[in-house]
């Protein structure tokens, strides 16, 4: 009993039931191939030894319709065959070009030698190898092709396979020489089914006694013919057989039943044929009652409920039906509860869809015709599929905006369709660029396009596809410029901040736009160029990309400071060798150094973090940028508008407050390992009050505004809980300040004044 591993063999009463068929499983495994060498000459020693055991007829479930890569495992296995006298084969059945039904018999090298063959296939509609209707016989060609359950059924009643095949083909009289029942019955099921072994006292008929090929083969003789003498015996693949897992997708843990042989179902099949107690046709009336029932049911779900909810309850009511059908029929129904969740699955479908088709349809033609003008094919279904970018009513997010500049264009030096087809062509080379980069195109303009990236699409690493952008245009321009296509050279501006997103216009000239400081600042980075060919981008988005992107300072102002893109790094961050040496590599996500660059054991110690168990830190370490800084090396600037918080996971950083022109800073603090500073930049856009430089060589961890954001809108629970720690800290921080401030206040004079 261990050592058969069958799932059948002793399920029912204790006590073998005397069927007259037996099974033989070959692990054949999905990577050895029907036609491989190693099955081939196994399945010699099985058939001899079976031979030996005085099987009466052998069903050889294997397709030998090629040679193997061994000529000597097809000899042996066709001395076998030869010798036996009894072996069945299998073909299978297969459309031709013109979608005809072929039947692809076994090679003439076997089938010569073989006593006959029979179709190993049970053909559906929709050509796949799933048992759906267990027909004895199918139309091929105009005649009839014989299953193998049929093909061994005939062999053992004395009927001629020969004459069988030579009738012709009739879809309403398909009645058979020697037949004692009308062959018109249809044994139809998916199976087979649970109820396949119970009677109506709820007796289990127990299964089919089925042996390992390797188990046959080392049989002795005497107990060999224990086993198989006078049975039919089938042999076929094993449990490991990838397509014979999926044709039989009735048996679930539900029924406590586990995968099952794809030669099992013929020999069930063979068994059904061979009793005396032919399945039943249910009534019309309840076939119709449950099937339309069912199909009202789940359409009704379909159409009613949210989509996450529709699938799981379509589920329940097949469920439903099916222990219904059960419990009505048992084992004189079969057809029933198998068809009637089909059917009732397919109803809904088609309910579902012509409602959804009529809705939802509608509301996706309208979101197509809004940001088609706006993005390319692949962006466009991307929205389509995403529900929350639809929103047009206005929104307030953080994006980062590029402008491009056109150079100044003398019109008159050209006729208006030769002025025409430049606009068009260059803002189809330019567009190209921002959408391969993510962007959207937002506005074009005569001279001037506006790009958006994070909407509406919403895309972490919006910065970096900017800038990145920015440097794909200036290279397309200049080709498109060597090719005679234009002169003069383009100017560039980004920036990158909060802004709202919404349509603007009235009637149906709406289009959809982006309003704020960003806008404005890209523009001016790129109209306020006097020579041109330049990238100019703001402080802000400078900071988000400062370790991918080479830049030099145009200007140090606080207000309007801005920086020259000069290329990209040459080289990617300390401690990034691994990741791909490709301008892309944070756009795809690999700039989150993970477990080997950030410390967990550091962030549990934070007072930060206290709150939090491994599994969500573990959850909040992407959300952290891992940077290195050199001693002297400025963080950031006093009075410029943060955007991140810093954590010194190595090294010392000092917080200084500038003076004036020709004044000295001032050392506020030094922060050490484990400190955290910045803290208010994500959740305010508010200036540095005091610049931060690194005191020796540092690393640190910067947790980015809009990561939080992010991770607020993906896990609000985290996030909030998040902002909470934030709010506790910053608050006793200010409670403490406010101490030193009353106990500075109540010293005497003079007393504690810092020297």
């Amino acid at each position: 009993q261990g050592t058969l591993g069958w799932r059948f063999l002793f399920r029912g009463p204790v006590g073998e039931k005397p069927w007259e068929i037996a099974l033989v499983t070959v692990d054949e495994e999905a990577e050895l191939p029907y036609w491989a060498p190693v099955p081939r000459a196994h399945l010699a020693e099985v058939v001899r030894a079976l031979s030996r055991s005085g099987a009466q007829l052998i069903g050889l479930d294997f397709h030998l319709d090629k040679h193997s890569f061994d000529a000597r495992g097809d000899s042996l296995l066709r001395a076998a065959i030869q010798q036996a006298g009894n072996v069945v084969l299998a073909s299978y059945l297969d459309a031709d070009e013109q979608g005809e039904m072929v039947e692809i018999p076994p090679l003439p090298f076997f089938a010569d030698v073989a006593l006959d063959y029979g179709y190993a296939t049970f053909f559906t509609d929709n050509s796949q190898e799933s048992v759906r209707e267990g027909k004895v016989a199918s139309g091929v060609e105009g005649r009839h092709a014989l299953s193998l359950g049929g093909c061994l059924y005939a062999h053992i009643t004395g009927m001629s396979t020969g004459e069988i095949r030579q009738l012709p083909w009739s879809k309403r009289h398909q009645e058979l020489p020697g037949w004692e029942h009308d062959y018109r019955q249809v044994i139809d099921y998916n199976g087979p089914p649970f109820q396949f072994y119970r009677r109506l006292d709820g007796e289990m008929l127990g299964g089919i006694a089925a042996f390992h090929s390797h188990q046959v083969v080392g049989l002795p003789v005497e107990l060999g013919r224990r086993f198989f003498a006078d049975r039919i015996v089938l042999l076929g693949s094993g449990l490991k057989d990838a397509p014979d897992l999926y044709r039989t997708p009735f048996f679930a843990e539900k029924y406590d039943f586990l995968r099952a042989f794809g030669v099992e179902i013929h020999a069930h099949f063979l068994h059904t044929l061979l009793s005396a107690d032919k399945l039943s046709q249910a009534g019309f009336f309840l076939t119709g009652f449950l099937v339309l029932g069912a199909a009202f049911l789940a359409a009704l779900v379909a159409v009613r409920l949210k989509p996450y909810w529709t699938f799981p309850l379509a589920l329940v009511i097949t469920g439903l039906v099916w222990a219904l059908g059960f419990y009505l029929f048992q084992s004189r129904y079969l057809m029933l509860p198998l068809i009637t969740p089909t059917v009732a699955t397919c109803l809904a479908c088609l309910l579902g869809l012509i409602y959804v088709g009529s809705t939802d349809g509608r509301q996706k033609n309208e979101v197509r015709d809004r940001f088609a003008p706006m993005v390319d094919k692949g962006q466009l279904q991307q929205i389509l599929q995403q529900p929350e970018t639809w929103s047009t009513d206005g929104e307030e997010r953080i994006v980062s905006v590029l402008w491009v500049q056109m150079p100044e264009r003398d019109y008159h030096a050209s006729s208006a369709r030769e002025t025409v087809a430049f606009f068009q062509e260059a803002w189809e080379k330019l567009s190209a660029q921002i959408f391969k980069n993510g962007g959207a195109v937002f506005r074009y303009e005569e001279d001037g396009l506006g790009a958006v990236f994070g909407a509406p699409l919403g895309e972490k690493n919006h910065p970096l596809q900017a800038v990145l952008a920015a440097i794909d245009l200036a290279e397309a321009w200049q080709r498109f410029a060597k090719e005679g296509g234009g002169e003069g050279k383009l100017k560039l501006g980004g920036d990158t901040g909060r802004v709202f997103l919404g349509e603007l216009g009235r009637g149906e000239r709406l289009a959809y736009r982006v309003l704020g400081r960003p806008v404005g600042r890209a523009r001016s980075l790129a109209q306020e160029q006097e020579v041109g060919e330049e990238i100019r981008i703001s402080r802000e988005l400078w900071q988000q990309v400062e370790e991918q992107i080479e830049v030099e300072i145009g200007s140090r102002d606080l207000e309007s400071g801005w920086y020259r893109v000069t290329g990209k790094s040459a080289s990617p961050p300390l401690g990034a060798a691994v990741l791909p040496d490709n301008p892309f590599w944070k756009y795809l996500g690999l700039d989150r150094r993970g477990d080997d660059s950030i410390s967990e054991e550091l962030l549990g110690r934070l007072a930060l973090f206290a709150d939090f168990n491994q599994r969500e830190l573990r959850q909040l370490l992407p959300l952290l940028n891992h940077r290195t800084y050199q001693a002297q090396e400025r963080v950031f600037a006093q009075g410029e508008v943060g955007s991140a918080m810093y954590i010194i996971q190595k090294g010392s950083i000092d917080i200084l407050q500038e003076g004036k022109a020709g004044e000295p800073s001032r050392l506020l603090q030094r922060l050490g390992e484990g400190d955290f500073f910045g803290e208010l930049a994500l959740l305010s856009d508010v200036r540095r009050s005091a610049a931060g430089v690194a005191y020796e060589p540092s690393e640190l961890l910067v947790l980015f505004q809009t990561d939080l954001y992010d991770l607020i809108e993906r896990e609000p629970e985290l996030g909030v809980r998040l902002i909470r720690s934030l709010s506790r800290i910053m608050g006793e921080r200010l409670i403490r300040a406010n101490e030193e401030l009353v106990h500075r206040g109540a010293r005497p004079k003079g007393e504690g004044e810092e020297t």
